[in-house]
């Protein structure tokens, strides 16, 4: 790991995290969380279906995300 972070980087998160287990989420799951995010921005009330086509979703996908049961 130190020679992906450099050696000042891997010191600063022994700092802060020396000793503890640590949950590094995927990339994945951080791009889902900003996607889902925009996707509920732009939700109108209607537009379910532009919503889907726009971010290559299905519609049952897009309304999971919208209530909030999206796992």
């Amino acid at each position: 790991m130190v020679e992906a972070l450099g050696l000042k980087v891997f010191l600063t998160l022994t700092d802060l995290c020396g000793g503890l287990n640590l949950y590094i989420p995927k990339r994945e799951s951080l791009e889902r969380e900003g996607r889902d995010r925009e996707i509920r921005a732009r939700f109108d009330g209607g537009n379910t279906r532009a919503l889907a086509a726009q971010f290559r979703l299905s519609e049952r996908q897009i309304r999971k995300i919208l209530s909030g049961t999206r796992t």
